[in-house]
């Protein structure tokens, strides 16, 4: 699982970083985890793997599948099962099929 998160300041090479969650806990992250405002945007399509918003409530973010989409929004099938089909492209992050393979081990790993 992928929390919304603040990055508060760059540690060491720069290849690590400060930040605090939502719930005021803080910690080191390496940059290969955080996605945000500056993480390159790819154009997507059917069959890309995403990280994606699962819980909006909560502000959780998963690993998925895009399995359709419209002009609007995308519809993914997340790696908990979960199918979602009013999925802003906006908050989504493009995964490499490695990224994608490592993020659901991890989650299973956790949730299993």
């Amino acid at each position: 699982m992928f929390h919304l998160a603040t990055v508060k300041k760059r540690i060491g090479n720069g290849r690590q970083y400060l930040i605090e969650w939502s719930d005021c806990v803080m910690g080191i992250v390496s940059a290969t985890y955080i996605f945000g405002a500056f993480t390159k945007h790819h154009h997507l399509t059917v069959g890309d793997r995403v990280l994606a918003i699962a819980d909006p409530v909560h502000l959780i973010y998963l690993p998925g599948l895009i399995t359709g989409m419209n002009q609007e929004y995308i519809k993914v099938k997340f790696v908990n099962g979960q199918i979602c089909d009013q999925v802003d492209p906006v908050q989504c992050f493009w995964l490499s099929q490695d990224y994608y393979d490592n993020a659901v081990s991890f989650y299973k790993t956790r949730n299993m």
